[in-house]
């Protein structure tokens, strides 16, 4: 009897964490909002946008007039054709798939934001971009792209090199430290 109640006891705990860690309800209102006062300088000393009260800059058309640079770091919010202009430029490339009501996600985007607005990012060259998934804000380029990739969770990360091949893939929270690892071996 006792046996039975702590199966019991230990597959009601689990569901209860495995619930708990991505849900609408479990997101920490009190993460801390990135550093403003730390602007992604590109290596031409020209400030980055940025999206109002979002660590991402803005996304960037790319049009014949105003290409996507090629030599700047950038963390952006995903839009097909500043994608496909990164491919098509052979820059090395960074998905971070997020999902708006994620608390896991939600802890690490910050990082990520901070991570590209660094100095020394800039001059990797790295189009890095935050693909939404399975969320109130994903398009339709995203759940393609995410069809493509075979992602079915969120939180999940690519690499991939200049010459478009995928070098990394994980799912789950990754350090600074270890995105920057990752991202030194396909600058």
């Amino acid at each position: 009897m006792r046996r039975n109640y702590s199966l019991l006891f230990f597959a009601a705990a689990f569901v209860t964490l495995a619930s708990v860690g991505c849900t609408r309800t479990a997101l920490t209102p009190n993460v801390a909002p990135p550093d403003a006062s730390a602007p992604a300088v590109p290596s031409n000393g020209e400030r980055v946008p940025e999206a109002a009260g979002s660590p991402l800059e803005q996304p960037q058309r790319a049009t014949a007039d105003t290409p996507v640079p090629p030599a700047v770091s950038s963390y952006r919010p995903f839009t097909k054709d500043a994608y496909e202009q990164a491919k098509a430029d052979g820059r090395p490339i960074l998905l971070y798939f997020y999902a708006n009501w994620c608390p896991l996600c939600a802890d690490q985007e910050p990082q990520v934001a901070e991570l590209f607005r660094s100095p020394a990012m800039a001059d990797w060259g790295v189009a890095a971009f935050r693909v939404n998934y399975n969320d109130s804000d994903s398009d339709s380029d995203e759940r393609d792209l995410a069809a493509e990739l075979g992602v079915n969770y969120q939180h999940t990360f690519f690499t991939f090199d200049r010459s478009g091949k995928q070098v990394w893939r994980a799912t789950g929270t990754q350090t600074p430290a270890q995105l920057r690892s990752r991202l030194e071996a396909i600058r």
